[in-house]
């Protein structure tokens, strides 16, 4: 009788137990109250400083002697969406799309160290949240931040996602300026948090948490894809450039990446007079194997968040 009344004690203990967690776990999950998420964007210390520069004590050079500047970096960015890691379920978003020259500082909210603030989302649950977002092809219902109206006009009309433009200069050679829009619209996804490497963004309750979206300049300039070793050229981009001295996204479709030119239309070699190949790393497919189909994967592979976080990416239709 004692150790059933015992059994008893313990079965109801239980419940009284668990049912407390259960009610402190919905507590803590649903009424925790609401934050402001801050959206920004930014390409570093390479889209400040172009090339060569400084970056974490490592200074970020073309290995062929080549010195550059961007003079626009424009992006169409939309589709912010904040989701419960468990549920699945879009708990706050923003929709855009809009047109941002990240290059300018004199954007609303941005400042002298690139830094362009371009949205708030309030009311945002405040919890650890997935985050997604997309580069979106140009289109007229667009927001423009401080972008030119011919260059978003030629956006809108080629469907542009990104356009990047500015010269390089390399000592006894013409100046080459180049102007390159892609239509690359990429959706990302489950991104993780560059600042402590966990999954999304952790909302704070009754304060602005910020969340960065960092395009990294770097990469489109590398000689390979997805590997550590790459080096960063710009002579097979030149090669490209014509009589008018402006390399356009088109024109680098004449480099084939397995025979690459050089300015003087001979193979590219490299100050040991070794053959010059990018290393598209078995990314691209055999009928892509050229310098615009490795820009255009350069840049997807270019977005990262809060810093220097990973996202999944897959391309969307326009």
């Amino acid at each position: 009788m004692e150790n059933t009344m015992f059994r008893v004690i313990l079965f109801l203990l239980g419940i009284v137990l668990f049912g407390s967690l259960g009610l402190w776990g919905c507590t803590n999950e649903d009424v925790s109250g609401t934050g402001t998420v801050a959206l920004s964007l930014s390409g570093g210390e390479a889209l400040r400083e172009g090339f060569p520069h400084n970056e974490g004590g490592t200074t970020r050079a073309f290995v062929d002697g080549w010195k550059l500047q961007f003079s626009k970096f424009i992006v169409v960015i939309g589709d912010v969406q904040m989701t419960h890691p468990e549920k699945k379920e879009v708990v706050a978003s923003w929709k855009g799309p809009m047109l941002v020259d990240m290059k300018s500082t004199a954007i609303q909210g941005g400042t002298a160290q690139g830094t362009l603030e371009f949205a708030e989302i309030k009311e945002v649950p405040a919890r650890r949240l997935n985050v997604g977002f997309s580069l979106l092809s140009a289109t007229a219902a667009a927001e423009k931040k401080n972008v030119e109206e011919a260059d978003a006009s030629e956006m809108i009309a080629q469907g542009w996602s990104v356009l990047f433009e500015g010269e390089a200069n390399k000592d006894g050679v013409d100046a080459v300026k180049f102007r390159l829009g892609l239509k690359i619209p990429i959706r990302y996804s489950e991104c993780s948090n560059g600042k402590d490497t966990t999954l999304g963004l952790a909302v704070e309750s009754n304060k602005t948490t910020g969340a960065l979206i960092y395009l990294h300049p770097i990469h489109l300039f590398w000689d390979s894809l997805g590997a550590t070793n790459a080096k960063l050229r710009f002579d097979a981009f030149a090669a490209v450039a014509g009589d008018d001295k402006l390399v356009t996204a088109e024109e680098l479709a004449q480099q084939d990446l397995t025979n690459l030119k050089g300015l003087d239309g001979n193979p590219l070699v490299d100050a040991d007079q070794k053959r010059v190949y990018y290393d598209d790393n078995g990314l691209l497919p055999p009928d892509k194997l050229n310098l615009q189909a490795f820009l255009e994967f350069a840049v997807r592979d270019s977005v990262h968040f809060n810093g220097l976080g990973l996202c999944k990416s897959e391309r969307i239709t326009p």
